[in-house]
């Protein structure tokens, strides 16, 4: 990756991490995975701790019986978005005594439970097919997002209608997610 323009001061890496000691098969390991992705080990791990890198690129995880991807990290996020403030939202709930949300946010925390767990367990072959459900996890936690701070701030959910349908439309995401179903055309 080539240095951004601009003042040498400015983009010059000359800060270290030594931070972190390895075995010497970790060291060869990283260094045989910095390879297979056609980088430096520095770069490599540069890649694998910054965020700036492309979507697209295919790393391999040094945990063995692994291989992670910047898709997976970024499908990772998106579900984790959604279960944050599903976490939130039953707090509120609970404070509130909304029986009926109340069952439903259960039922839905279970079905993200679900998706948690099966993306989590699943190899790299399941994440790829998976990668284009990232757009539509994040605008279910953005949607969600917007109903937890709003909450937060009223002390109640202000359209529970709404509510339920945005619940809804996050059960029906994780089961087909799980499913293994196709991403929406979007």
């Amino acid at each position: 990756m080539a240095r951004p323009k601009g003042s040498k001061a400015k983009h010059a890496r000359d800060k270290s991490l030594g931070l972190v000691r390895l075995t010497d098969s970790e060291k060869r390991q990283i260094a045989k995975n910095a390879a297979v992705a056609d980088l430096s080990v520095a770069g490599f791990v540069r890649a694998r701790i910054l965020p700036e890198v492309s979507p697209d690129e295919v790393l391999s995880d040094p945990i063995p019986g692994g291989r992670l991807t910047v898709k997976r990290s970024q499908l990772t996020s998106a579900i984790q978005r959604i279960g944050v403030n599903l976490r939130q939202l039953e707090t509120i709930l609970n404070e509130i005594g909304d029986i009926d949300l109340q069952d439903r946010l259960a039922e839905v925390r279970d079905q993200y439970r679900a998706a948690q767990s099966d993306h989590l367990a699943s190899g790299a072959e399941a994440i790829e097919a998976r990668s284009g459900w990232t757009d539509e996890l994040n605008n279910l936690g953005r949607d969600l997002n917007r109903f937890t701070r709003g909450a937060n701030a009223r002390g109640h959910i202000a359209k529970p209608d709404s509510f339920r349908a945005l619940l809804d439309a996050i059960g029906h995401t994780m089961e087909a997610f799980v499913e293994g179903q196709g991403a929406p055309e979007g």
